[in-house]
């Protein structure tokens, strides 16, 4: 499964499967991290594999937006780092809402470059984040 995040800053990137985490639990830091960025996130996940999809044909392709976090450890340097386990946090698969046609279009732009295959995710990052450190509470989540 891949997991495709579209940044707000219109670039994007895969995360590794062993960053996916469908349940909200306490996060522990790993050793040489000061804390974590918090991304509020939406997802979508790809019914049928595909490549170049139009825009025209989306609806076939991608089932309803969902919610979820991305978490970015934050290392001693102070650099942001998006590739540590248990960091994509999806919540339940509860649609939320379709994606709007500038959406559906950064999801067909990344699919002329990347092949989908069925049950990968895109996820699109929200610019909004949330920075705690060690010992912070993040809803029912407390970070260690």
């Amino acid at each position: 499964m891949n997991l495709i995040v579209l940044r707000s800053d219109g670039s994007w990137y895969t995360r590794p499967d062993s960053t996916l985490c469908r349940v909200s639990e306490d996060f522990y830091l790993p050793e040489g991290f000061t804390g974590i960025e918090i991304h509020k996130c939406r997802f979508v996940k790809l019914l049928k594999a595909g490549k170049s999809i139009l825009p025209r044909f989306a609806g076939r392709y991608f089932a309803p937006l969902c919610e979820g976090y991305l978490y970015y450890g934050i290392s001693d340097g102070g650099n942001s780092v998006p590739y540590i386990d248990r960091t994509t946090i999806l919540l339940e698969d509860i649609p939320v809402c379709q994606p709007d046609a500038e959406e559906i279009s950064r999801i067909c732009g990344v699919s002329s470059i990347m092949t989908f295959r069925r049950g990968d995710l895109v996820i699109l990052e929200d610019p909004e984040s949330t920075i705690l450190k060690q010992g912070d509470t993040f809803g029912q989540i407390d970070i260690r």
